[in-house]
């Protein structure tokens, strides 16, 4: 009974700082409450066992305070959903990946159903490696599996075009990153 009380306030406090969110103006004005409420968004969605995407997180977002009926709604839709989800028949990773390629399907779908953080580095290497088919799938999941650390993406994510220390660089590539010149070169065209 405690986990569904915990799931009450929690959601009830995640609408709570939609609400202030939106009153700000949105994501724009306040970058820290918004990245607040993706990690809420994000562990809750774990914690039911379902992938961060934007089905997902529809269910997740509130225009105004819930009442305490429309929390319990909410709650059993993420029951069932995560139900349904986990019941159905599984492909593999990289059948996933493959079905990606073959489709063109979003990145933004697709990474989080592989447990991928969506970073900028995770989305150089979907669209520019994976979609433009410039390595086989087995050498593009392992990289994305191998870069979903926080430690190489946040490294990564702090590299800038006018800033590349080549030091920096040097450790990524040591520690195994694999596609990290053409994603700097990538970068320094836009």
């Amino acid at each position: 009974m405690a986990n569904h009380d915990f799931l009450n306030s929690t959601l009830t406090g995640l609408a709570k700082l939609q609400i202030v969110l939106d009153k700000k103006g949105g994501p724009t004005e306040d970058g820290q409450l918004f990245e607040q409420i993706l990690a809420i968004q994000d562990q809750i969605l774990k914690n039911f066992g379902l992938p961060t995407t934007p089905d997902n997180e529809k269910f997740l977002f509130f225009e105004s305070l819930p009442t305490d009926f429309e929390v319990e709604n909410r709650i059993k839709l993420l029951h069932k959903t995560a139900t349904e989800y986990l019941l159905s028949n599984a492909k593999s990773e990289l059948q996933t990946l493959r079905d990606a390629q073959e489709l063109n399907e979003d990145p933004f779908i697709v990474l989080p159903e592989l447990k991928i953080s969506t970073h900028i580095y995770t989305f150089f290497v979907y669209n520019e490696v994976l979609l433009q088919r410039k390595d086989t799938v087995e050498n593009i999941l392992h990289e994305l599996k191998f870069v979903n650390q926080n430690n190489i993406l946040g490294t990564i994510g702090k590299l800038k075009p006018n800033n590349i220390k080549s030091e920096v660089i040097q450790t990524l590539k040591d520690s195994g990153v694999k596609y990290l010149d053409q994603y700097i070169f990538f970068n320094s065209n836009l």
